[in-house]
């Protein structure tokens, strides 16, 4: 430690600077948003074709944990992986991802109304 504390203080070595503006404040010791600690996250959409439409985990409010928490990708639903890019990219996390879900979820056009204020759009897992 004493090593560590001489680097830090002749700036031969810092922690990620990602620690130095996040750990201790009030969005990690207050709003416990620790995913703003990382510096890159991955998310995959390959089992996104296996969600069961409707069938969510119990929502926490944050997706970030509720993604780590629930695992299982029968648990989440086919917004969950970008709800979670979303999430992390707000934090400042760099997030990488795949295609492998692609043409597994369609997302159709709602249908045309009556009343032009209304809309029925619908998730359909393919």
């Amino acid at each position: 430690a004493q090593e560590m504390y001489r680097r830090i203080f002749s700036m031969k070595f810092l922690p990620p600077g990602r620690g130095l503006w996040a750990m201790g404040t009030a969005l990690t010791e207050d709003r416990e948003l620790y995913a703003a600690l990382n510096n890159c996250a991955f998310v995959s959409t390959a089992e996104i074709g296996s969600y069961q439409a409707g069938v969510a985990p119990n929502d926490t409010g944050n997706t970030i944990e509720r993604l780590y928490a629930y695992p299982d990708p029968k648990q989440m639903t086919p917004a969950d992986p970008f709800a979670f890019t979303m999430d992390a990219s707000m934090l400042g996390v760099g997030v990488g991802f795949d295609t492998l879900g692609a043409g597994k979820v369609i997302v159709k056009k709602p249908k045309e109304a009556h009343n032009k204020k209304t809309s029925n759009s619908k998730i359909v897992i393919a």
